[in-house]
């Protein structure tokens, strides 16, 4: 619209300044001449006549002062921008002398030498005009406030695309930022029972930070929404497999459990900040780091933690674990703490308050390369559960279990079965009287020649089905008291 408007104005100037310079060379004066736009061009009748031959002539008198335009069809200059006409040349007529000068009435738009130019230009409301009459102000008006539109929307358009563009450009920007800085997952708890914020990153760390604790607990018997599936607690558990390290800054946490549960290739964890004085609850928290060859958990407060169930479970690449800061004094449940640690080789566990703890299932279940275990500061006073106590544990020689007491022990299921390398098992002091199941207690001990089992109270026993499965090597075995008055199955081979 705007390169229109242009051409139309370079257009009517153009003309005007032919027919200006055409009148001056004829020496006759022009009437009046408009270059503003929507151009009306007076001629003398002589140049016209030269150039049209349907022109209207008209007598105008003029008494001592140039002719002008007549009035009715001089447009506003109100609102329009066109100036009065001025006089033609400059001349002056004699005072007093009644001149008879042709002038011709204004056309709209003449002069016909550039006639297909202006045509182009034209409006069609202004070619199908008539000539000789004159732009109504209102339609100028409102021609003229189409044409700001016009401009406003043009000039809105272009700002739009600008924007759009540089909109773009900063979408585009924006993206090679988060591309930079992109993140796997992160969230952000605030609740009652903790503030905390996480974050695992592009390389797969584990950012945890913030007071109190990441779930609220499954023990919280007043909560709207009691967790019955441990590994729920867990915020980040959908992307638990591409976390490789962790760095936790946690203060004022009760419950740990479940934190690294299945973490399977997580490799590294550093603790800058961490409270641990309040725990108590520390179940499952490493269980299934497969990938994890060392940790170091030596500052770790457990004076308040009253369980420690699977704590370590599953960490098949685990080579050591220095546990000799750790108060399990209050712990009451230590089942399946140690379960599938494949590659511990040494274990050290003297600094173990174990008085209150009453379940001790799968405590070393399948720890394959232990070859020894000290575990004479037991105290097993309080112990219900040892069914798979030492499952699988097939590279373990000696055992001395003189300090056990087994008084209140229900259940000894599998309690030494697959322990291939037992030579001998000491079990004179064990006290038996509340044992119901001892299946598969020794079965697979393939490398034991004898055992004296003449102190075992089996009154209540009513399972003891493959009881001495695989105990190939054992030539001597002494069950003389055995009473089978409750058994439900027998099987002993």
């Amino acid at each position: 619209m705007r390169k229109r408007i242009y051409a139309r104005l370079v257009a009517g100037l153009l003309c005007g300044a032919l027919l200006c310079t055409d009148a001056s060379m004829m020496g006759v004066t022009a009437a009046s001449i408009d270059l503003g736009v929507g151009t009306t061009v007076a001629l003398t009748k002589q140049e016209n006549e030269a150039k049209e031959n349907d022109t209207s002539v008209i007598d105008v008198e003029k008494e001592g002062e140039t002719e002008k335009k007549p009035e009715e069809e001089t447009p506003s200059s109100e609102g329009t921008g066109t100036e009065p006409k001025e006089e033609a040349d400059g001349k002056e007529e004699n005072p007093g002398t009644e001149t008879e000068q042709p002038v011709e009435q204004p056309k709209e738009e003449t002069g016909e030498q550039d006639n297909s130019e202006e045509d182009t230009e034209k409006p069609d409301s202004e070619k199908d005009r008539p000539e000789g009459e004159t732009v109504p102000v209102e339609e100028e008006e409102e021609e003229e406030q189409a044409t700001e539109e016009d401009l406003a929307e043009e000039s809105v358009s272009e700002n739009t695309l600008e924007e759009d563009v540089a909109e773009e450009d900063e979408l585009e920007a924006g993206a090679v930022v988060m591309a930079s800085e992109e993140n796997i997952a992160s969230g952000e708890i605030n609740e009652s029972y903790g503030h905390i914020k996480w974050v695992i990153d592009a390389s797969g760390k584990l950012t945890v930070s913030g007071t109190g604790d990441f779930a609220d607990s499954y023990h919280n018997t007043d909560s709207k929404s009691i967790i019955t599936d441990l590994s729920m607690r867990q915020p980040w558990r959908e992307y638990r497999e591409l976390i490789k390290t962790a760095e936790i800054d946690v203060i004022g946490i009760t419950d740990t459990s479940c934190m690294f549960w299945d973490c399977k290739n997580l490799v590294e964890i550093k603790f800058i900040n961490f409270d641990t004085s309040n725990v108590t609850d520390m179940t499952m928290m490493f269980c299934g780091c497969r990938s994890l060859t060392d940790l170091n958990i030596s500052h770790f407060n457990t004076a308040n933690v009253n369980k420690m169930n699977s704590m370590f479970g599953y960490c098949e690449n685990l080579v050591m674990l220095d546990l000799s800061n750790f108060d399990t004094s209050n712990v009451e449940s230590m089942y399946d703490m140690f379960q599938d640690c494949r590659s511990l080789t040494k274990l050290e566990l003297d600094s173990f308050d174990t008085s209150k703890v009453e379940d001790m299932r799968g405590m070393f279940w399948n720890c394959e390369n232990l070859t020894f275990l000290d575990i004479s500061c037991f105290n097993t006073n309080n112990v219900r559960q040892m069914c798979g106590m030492f499952l699988g544990c097939k590279n373990l020689k000696s055992l001395d279990l003189r300090s056990f007491n087994t008084e209140n022990v229900t259940n000894m299921e599998s309690m030494f079965m697959g322990c291939k390398s037992l030579t001998t098992l000491d079990l004179s002091h064990f006290s038996t009287g509340s044992v119901v199941n001892m299946e598969y207690m020794f079965s697979n001990c393939s490398s034991l020649t004898t055992l004296d089992l003449k102190n075992f109270d089996t009154s209540n026993v009513i399972n003891m089905n493959n009881m001495f499965g695989l105990c190939h090597s054992l030539y001597k075995l002494n069950i003389h008291h055995f009473t089978t008055f409750e058994l439900s199955c027998f099987s002993p081979a």
